[in-house]
């Protein structure tokens, strides 16, 4: 019940002897669920940068207000805040925000039994390439290796982009 989001479970136990002689007893477990809650809004703090509309699309767990949640069954589970604070983490990373930090989400629960949901981001700077030289090539040509490093100055230095061409470089080695 609570990794399907039924907040205010309870357990409610009757336990009636049957005999006492022989310590025996009938015990009931009744599972009350309550209501379970959904997601009214999430919100973002701090993001000066990146547009809200844009985090909210990298959201698995729908607010009730947006449509497309109409068209997914989909239970609410803590899972999917962790998957949220990644996603939004990844897609900073992939517009040069090196440094960028997100909080775990903050659940709070308003009046009627839905979720608010927070995340807290510290963007940092934005980075972007600035001019490149290969030095100390022994082995190959320093040309060969540039080739496999194509960037221009001012080219966002996005996490992507970084991997692969240090991996580029690494393949070419061998």
């Amino acid at each position: 019940y609570k990794e399907d989001y039924y907040p205010d479970v309870a357990l409610v136990w009757k336990i009636e002897d049957t005999d006492k002689a022989h310590g025996m007893a009938k015990v009931e477990l009744e599972i009350r669920g309550g209501k379970r809650s959904k997601v009214k809004q999430v919100d973002f703090q701090g993001n000066s940068s990146i547009d809200t509309g844009d985090l909210k699309r990298l959201m698995t767990q729908r607010a009730i207000w947006d449509p497309r949640r109409i068209f997914r069954k989909r239970r609410y589970r803590e899972d999917d805040l962790e998957e949220g604070r990644l996603a939004i983490r990844n897609y900073y990373l992939e517009r040069g925000y090196r440094d960028v930090r997100v909080s775990q989400a903050k659940v709070e629960t308003d009046t009627d039994g839905r979720l608010i949901i927070t995340y807290e981001i510290a963007e940092g700077n934005g980075y972007k390439f600035g001019s490149t030289k290969i030095e100390g090539i022994e082995l190959f040509g320093e040309d060969k290796l540039e080739k496999l490093v194509e960037v221009r100055e001012g080219d966002v230095a996005s996490a992507g982009r970084i991997s692969a061409m240090a991996q580029s470089i690494r393949d070419y080695y061998g």
